[in-house]
């Protein structure tokens, strides 16, 4: 609220575990609201991007064509080079902290290395042939393994409002039940 930045989110899991202490059997409720509020805060986190593409509408947008089956939002023309600098500036951010992330990366993963080295420093190393039967088995879990992450690249897509319209249903439907959970 203006230059005061309030600890919301914060505030409301305390409420949420506060509650949860006090009533165990509201669990369900505060589960699905949880969830419900989860989505709505990645949709706030996409709404905020400078990219006027990177945006999805709102779940008040949505909400408000179910309930009068007419969009109020309007269209704004799009100039070449609009907010150029400000999407330049929260990419680069973006990408530094991906880059900071992956040099962490790096540097456990030699560290974990050199660890193991030690510990395999006393053992012989023998080559053998990997046998047939194992590299079938291996190839039926490297399928089940990509379908699971295409199910997780779903969920993502849903969690992250990149499909706003069945993200509005899910979180609709959360928020419906949460609420429908606490009486």
């Amino acid at each position: 609220i203006g230059p005061m930045l309030l600890p919301l989110y914060s505030f409301l899991m305390f409420c949420f575990a506060l509650t949860f202490v006090e009533r165990p059997d509201l669990f369900p409720a505060l589960l699905l609201l949880g969830a419900a509020w989860i989505m709505l805060a990645n949709m706030r986190c996409r709404l905020q991007h400078p990219s006027q593409w990177h945006r999805c509408h709102s779940f008040m947008h949505y909400f408000r064509i179910l309930i009068t089956g007419k969009s109020s939002r309007t269209f704004e023309k799009v100039s070449p080079r609009d907010r150029w600098e400000e999407i330049a500036a929260y990419e680069e951010a973006r990408q530094k902290r991906i880059d900071e992330h992956k040099m962490f990366n790096e540097r456990k993963e030699a560290t974990e290395r050199a660890i193991e080295e030690i510990e395999n420093a006393s053992v012989e190393d023998k080559t053998r042939v990997i046998p047939v039967e194992i590299i079938v088995v291996l190839g039926k879990i490297q399928g089940l393994i990509g379908g699971f992450c295409r199910f997780l690249r779903s969920i993502d897509a849903l969690v992250t409002w990149e499909e706003s319209a069945l993200s509005f249903w899910i979180t609709l439907v959360l928020l419906t039940a949460g609420m429908i959970a606490l009486f």
